[in-house]
């Protein structure tokens, strides 16, 4: 399972690179969701369904049922499995979660079917027991009646019950009635448990102490034992007799072979077992020093995982271990198999073999193991990182500085305490001035915000001039070794990020300066493509000649990725075709690549990056009218994560899209301005654009209610304000829905002001067209033909909303043909075609209802019902 993420349904050579990527709290469990849920969308079908069954679930654990639920609920999945679960109602209690997950599951509108399998009722039971003993069932009545209050009618424990029963002398055979006879007084009368437990490990205890020896052994290792193990531990002198033991207990009917293990047949039997060990930590290390023992002799072959010895060993770490040469070799070998399991992104197994490597190091282990100690607590640190351990990962962070010699041997450290600084902090402020830090020390004096601001154009005109005679564009360089400068290239990507989260207006400076430094740095490395891609998407900013220069290095950078490095080609996908892409591209094809880059960010376990991906492709799928119910759930989904993450910068945008989906839907909503306080929307300029866009957006479908009006009507006191938008695209859907929004004001009050305010919006979406047919000529066609319509020019009008039907339609934007067909609709009844209007209308109330706004469809079912025309041969074939 850890490392399910590398079967890749579309790239061979794409493969986990975890060591150099971020990742965030709780990463171990979202990544094993979503590799599960690709793996399911990979092999499940029609004509190939899969079937999971799980057994016990009363003991299953909230993460494992949530990763089921994960499963069933994907709503991008192919609805082509079946699950089965079952658990013992007796051994769960009101409460449980099992409860809570199957009532989940049923909120989801994911079909379930609950099957309630009874023990054996008292009738049955007299039955078996009448076959068993070879009594009629009368005879039997006296003794069924009793196994069952003690049993309850479990199969398992009914049979173990009668051995326990035979084994006392209570029930037997005898030959002078020459059946099977008991005493139910004595039955009554002897204190005979009604734990299943307590009667096998009674029944254990009548073994001999070799025989115990080995089922205690064996459950140690969970329900079975592989017989290589066994072999192995039957070498040494503690276990010499494993083998012909565990025969016996498969003779005595506890255990089964399976291949080639050795399987308790029942998880109880296993469970009886272990209890009968006294010291339970000393007896799995004593186990797992066996194990070691083989392992540590060179002579000696020896086929158990070292991740199996470890498991047995750790029992004891680092209390019973005393040697000091041999806690050393121990703490090897659990850092070894920390970096395995972290390289296949088991990260909890990851953390749990690093914190026992650190915790057998000596108290002056800075002095006496400095290389050991730089390995060990950097590993350390990104395992707890990764598994949400923050604290952990700061402190071992700041042991490394703290103790570190070389800026050389540190700067990892600084780089990973700036992005949980970041990220688990959400401390923008301490991680630009700690990312600013590194970078003076590296001996780039990098300015403050305040003084970058007065310097943004030159940086960039700067880095451009240099790129256009660069070989690095080519990608042919010979790799780049010296530290200092990989060092200093990670380092800008980090304050490039931290930036755009804190100061967008200032990216620009940073930028340049990045590609300006590894231009005449002649530097070579798997940061070059971040930085070209970074650039790209500031040139396509000004929407001027810029964002074409900005677009070919945008795909120069594309054709450089080295996928080895999963994290870099997510990082490129994002700036692309977030920023880049989108202008130039179908937006539902860049909105299929950002799907792929945030695949490639989660195998990579960038969970930063894959936030972002997330962000932007909700924002796509808005665009591209994507089922509005369908998103909500998404975003839902999202929602909880990212407040389960602490990723506040991700929540924020949530709940934006949330609330815009909500009204456009029709259900009950708190309205934008209520989310966010003035310090939010001060503190973080990317989030007002984002509101102002989502509200824009309301307003154009859904007229000018009163809660969006504050907003709008920023837009209408400064027209060009979108122009300064830090993401080009949002300045031309901004001056879309704002041209349909002044359009709609217009009407209520006609103001030559307004017509001036449509006239801005048609000039700037017209430079958009110019980029992107696909994407923007529509939108354009719907603006004039509403200013036409406004204008009076009723003809010219017609063809403009035709064009823009057509278009919207080809284009597959279904929200936008609704939107067109609406406001067709309108112009042709007020110029009194309502035919014409008719079918418009319908037309539209076939789009809002696809899209999935309620509140759309209501409007246009109600503007049908009040036409003229309603009724008669239009509507009958419609």
């Amino acid at each position: 399972m850890p490392s399910i993420s590398r079967m890749n349904s579309s790239d061979a050579a794409l493969r986990l690179d975890p060591f150099n990527e971020e990742v965030s709290s709780g990463l171990n469990f979202h990544m094993l969701v979503f590799a599960v849920m690709r793996l399911m969308r990979i092999i499940s079908s029609r004509s190939r369904p899969v079937m999971i069954f799980l057994d016990d679930l009363q003991w299953a654990d909230t993460a494992s049922l949530d990763l089921v639920h994960a499963i069933l609920s994907d709503i991008r999945g192919s609805n082509c499995v079946l699950f089965i679960g079952s658990y013992r109602d007796q051994d769960v209690k009101q409460g449980h979660f099992v409860f809570e997950f199957i009532q989940t599951l049923s909120a989801y509108e994911v079909p379930c079917t609950e099957l309630l399998l009874d023990g054996l009722t008292e009738d049955a039971l007299n039955l078996m027991l009448s076959d068993a003993l070879c009594l009629i069932p009368r005879l039997c009545k006296s003794l069924s009646s009793t196994v069952h209050h003690k049993t309850r009618g479990s199969p398992f424990f009914t049979i173990e019950f009668l051995n326990s029963l035979i084994d006392r002398g209570v029930l037997v055979n005898s030959l002078r009635a020459r059946r099977w006879v008991w005493d139910i007084d004595q039955i009554h009368a002897e204190d005979i448990t009604d734990n299943v437990l307590q009667i096998i490990s009674d029944k254990m205890t009548l073994l001999d102490d070799d025989d115990q020896n080995a089922l205690k052994l064996a459950a140690c290792f969970g329900i079975k034992i592989d017989e290589s193990c066994v072999l192995e531990l039957s070498r040494t002198p503690l276990f010499n007799d494993l083998q012909s033991t565990l025969d016996k207990a498969v003779e005595n009917g506890f255990m089964e072979r399976e291949r080639s293990n050795f399987r308790f047949v029942h998880d109880k039997i296993r469970e009886a077992a272990y209890l009968l060990i006294d010291s339970k930590d000393e007896y799995h290390f004593n186990v797992g020093m066996s194990l070691y023992s083989i392992m540590a002799d060179a002579n000696e072959e020896h086929s158990t995982p070292t991740s199996t010895v470890l498991a047995q060993i750790n029992h004891g770490v680092p209390s019973l271990l005393i040697c000091k040469e041999r806690r050393i070799c121990i703490a090897e070998l659990n850092y070894k198999e920390s970096l395995k399991s972290f390289e296949g992104s088991d990260f909890t197994s990851a953390h749990r073999y690093i914190k026992a490597a650190v915790s057998l190091l000596p108290e002056d282990t800075w002095t006496s193991n400095y290389d050991r100690s730089l390995k060990y607590f950097f590993q350390f640190a990104k395992a707890a990182h990764t598994c949400g351990h923050i604290r952990e990962a700061k402190d071992s962070l700041n042991d490394i500085i703290t103790n570190g010699r070389l800026l050389e041997e540190t700067y990892p450290s600084y780089f990973l305490l700036t992005k949980i600084l970041l990220l688990a902090c959400n401390n923008l402020s301490l991680s630009f001035d700690l990312c600013r830090k590194v970078l003076g020390m590296l001996g780039e004096d990098v300015p403050t915000v305040e003084m970058a601001t007065h310097d943004l154009i030159s940086q960039v005109t700067k880095a451009k001039a240099l790129l256009n005679d660069s070989e690095l564009l080519h990608g042919n360089q010979v790799p780049t070794e010296d530290w200092k400068d990989l060092a200093v290239m990670q380092a800008y990507y980090q304050l490039i990020t931290i930036t755009y989260l804190s100061h967008p207006e200032v990216m620009p400076h940073y930028a340049g300066r990045w590609a300006q430094y590894m231009v005449l740095k002649n530097v070579s490395s798997r940061y070059n493509s971040k930085c070209i891609v970074t650039l790209a998407g500031i040139l396509c900013r000004d929407m001027s000649q810029d964002a074409r220069i900005g677009y070919k290095l945008g795909k120069q950078a594309l054709s450089m990725l080295d996928f080895s490095f999963l994290g870099d080609a997510a990082y490129v996908f994002l700036i692309f075709y977030g920023f880049v892409g989108e202008l130039f591209e179908p937006i539902q094809a860049c909105l299929d690549m950002l799907r792929r880059g945030y695949e490639m960010a989660m195998q990579a376990g960038n969970l930063s990056d894959a936030a972002f991906h997330k962000i932007f492709m909700l924002s796509q799928c808005m665009k591209t009218g994507m089922n509005l119910l369908d998103l909500k759930e998404d975003i839902d989904t999202e929602l909880s994560l990212s407040t389960h993450r602490s990723q506040t910068f991700m929540v924020m945008r949530l709940r934006c899209y949330r609330e815009t989906i909500l009204t456009l839907i029709g259900e009950t909503s708190t309205g934008h301005s209520a989310l966010f306080s003035d310090e939010d929307l001060t503190s973080k300029p990317n989030l007002i654009e984002t509101q102002c866009l989502d509200e824009l957006m309301c307003s154009a479908y859904l007229g000018s209610p009163e809660q969006y009006h504050c907003l709008s009507k920023l837009y209408v006191e400064s027209p060009q304000a979108h122009r300064r938008s830090s993401i080009p695209q949002r300045s031309f859907y901004a001056a879309f829905y704002f041209g349909i929004f002044v359009a709609s004001m217009y009407r209520k009050k006609s103001d030559a002001k307004l017509l001036s305010k449509l006239d801005d919006s048609i000039f700037i979406v017209a430079t958009a067209v110019e980029f992107s047919e696909w994407n923007f000529k529509n939108k354009l066609a719907l603006l004039r033909a509403e200013f036409a319509s406004l204008e009076g020019y009723g003809d010219e009008a017609e063809d403009q909303y035709d064009i823009s039907i057509a278009a919207a339609r080809s284009s597959k934007l279904i929200h936008e043909e609704g939107l067109a067909c609406e406001l067709a609709g309108f112009h042709c009844k007020n110029h009194g075609k309502e035919a014409k209007a008719l079918k418009l209308f319908w037309e539209a109330e076939r789009c809002y209802k696809s899209w999935g706004s309620n509140i759309k469809s209501n409007q246009m079912v109600c503007m049908i019902q009040s036409s003229s025309v309603f009724g008669g041969d239009i509507l009958g074939g419609n």
